[in-house]
């Protein structure tokens, strides 16, 4: 037996990755859900309904991409982090927006 008997399939490795970004990217964006709920201390209700849509949104985008876009899935979290930060900084900054 020479040692190319022992390493895994290639099949093996490409799905493995993919499944592992695509438990990141679901991670992820669970984990950016926490900046989104406690919005709340610092915009006005309205900012965070529609930050709140947003977030249902994206999460739309990974459970439809789940199994075709893997790459995809993982990219969304950053994606959800941004448009947070798209808000909530020019709110603070520009309208005022206190906790």
């Amino acid at each position: 037996m020479d040692s190319a008997d022992h390493q895994a399939p290639s099949f093996w490795k490409r799905s493995a990755t993919r499944q592992t970004s695509r438990w990141l990217g679901l991670f992820g964006l669970v984990a950016v859900a926490w900046p989104y709920l406690v919005t709340g201390l610092l915009a006005p209700m309205w900012a965070v309904v529609v930050l709140w849509v947003i977030w249902i949104l994206l999460l739309v985008v990974v459970v439809r991409a789940w199994k075709t876009n893997p790459w995809l899935v993982l990219g969304v979290p950053l994606v959800a982090y941004l448009i947070w930060a798209a808000v909530l900084l020019p709110g603070e900054f520009f309208l005022g927006w206190t906790a």
